[in-house]
């Protein structure tokens, strides 16, 4: 909406249509089927900006509150596995029938040995460390864990190897949990038309000049004058010139508005309406407007009163340019078109008709600048400042 609002004030005119359809465009390509949406249920021609960003907005926050609503079942999730595994049920990896192995056992004695477990329904075996294992071996079968005791969290039911307490068991969790969690993609971005006061005068009786703050705004300026300018609360501040500043009419006629103070510190530019007075302009109020007509009584613009009661109008300045130079005095053309060639010089060829067509020649008492400049004379540099 910025370059639109751009391209606005340069005087282009863009109807909605054209940026509605260029916004969506722009979309991002998860956002295929809002637009797909949009383009069968509506009719984009007559569809205005704000009714599509609130379109737009709506779908955002749907589209966002579903991404919260999945990131926290992903949560209550991983919270209902991690219960589960402090729960210590497992798969065991025990003896099918009976086991020989190593181990240590309590009940059995302290110590290292061999031993035959021959009751089929209390063969156990197990492997890791803790307290109450029976053996450790290999085969299948299922065993119970109630009697074994951890040596990290002192808790019955896991080994220290599985528990949860480990560091090494925290990664590996972790790592068994994959989320994805997405940046919020601003893709719709609106920015209401904005006044530049540039061009924007406001028409004050108590102003006793026109004021400017912009240096660029002036076509002529004197920065010699200079002085103060006191406001309603005795805050004064510095003028830094006078000029005038060149403005552009409706019918495409520029004027000039002159004697306009520059004072740095002012945010907005002022029109006396007393100084106009002075012009010989004629100003009527009248039905919440003001009237202003010049010397032949020619309306030259009606400005209308806003909300805040104040007369505001939009001017536009512009800035000089100067695309075409020419020169009338046949003088200089001719000192020019020699290279700079002196005026004597070119005297002599027009006296002793040297040359067809020249015209004569008179010396101006003014001098010229690149001549001064490529015939001044430089003494040399001292010895002692060479380096």
């Amino acid at each position: 909406m910025v370059v639109v609002n751009q391209l606005k004030k340069n005087g282009e005119e863009i109807v909605d249509t054209r940026v509605v359809e260029k916004i969506l465009r722009s979309l991002d390509a998860k956002f295929d089927y809002i637009v797909v949406a949009i383009e069968e249920s509506k009719d984009v021609e007559s569809m205005s900006i704000d009714e599509l960003m609130g379109s737009l907005q709506a779908h955002e926050q749907r589209f966002t509150k579903k991404k919260e609503e999945s990131l926290l079942q992903s949560k209550l999730s991983l919270k209902e596995e991690r219960k589960d595994f402090k729960g210590g049920q497992s798969q065991s990896r025990g003896g099918r029938g009976c086991s020989r192995g190593r181990g240590r056992a309590r009940g059995f004695g302290r110590g290292q040995g061999r031993g035959v477990i021959t009751d089929e329904d209390e063969c156990q075996s197990s492997r890791g460390r803790g307290r109450g294992a029976y053996t450790r071996g290999r085969g299948r079968g299922r065993y119970s864990k109630h009697n074994v005791q951890c040596y990290t969290c002192k808790k019955f039911g896991h080994y220290s190897s599985d528990c949860w307490y480990n560091e090494n068991n925290k990664v590996d969790v972790k790592a068994n949990l994959v989320e994805k969690d997405e940046d919020d993609v601003l893709f719709l971005s609106y920015k209401g038309e904005e006044e530049s006061k540039q061009g924007v005068w406001y028409l004050d009786t108590g102003a006793s000049n026109h004021m400017c703050g912009r240096r660029d705004m002036f076509f002529e300026l004197d920065e010699l004058m200079d002085g103060q300018v006191t406001f309603g609360d005795s805050s004064k501040i510095l003028v830094k010139g006078k000029g005038k500043i060149l403005i552009r009419l409706k019918n495409g006629q520029h004027q000039f508005i002159s004697n306009v103070y520059y004072v740095p510190d002012m945010k907005t530019n002022i029109l006396s309406l007393g100084q106009l007075l002075e012009k010989g302009y004629d100003i009527h109020m009248k039905d919440r407007s003001l009237f202003l007509r010049d010397e032949r009584n020619v309306l030259i613009t009606k400005v209308e009163m806003s909300k805040n009661r104040m007369f505001i109008l939009n001017i536009k300045s512009e800035v000089a340019k100067c695309l075409n130079a020419c020169m009338k005095d046949t003088s200089w053309l001719w000192h020019l078109r020699y290279g700079h060639l002196n005026f004597d010089g070119l005297k002599l060829l027009s006296s002793k008709e040297m040359v067809r067509s020249l015209p004569l020649i008179n010396h101006p008492e003014q001098l010229c600048e690149i001549c001064v400049l490529g015939k001044q004379a430089r003494r040399s540099f001292p010895k002692e400042a060479s380096y």
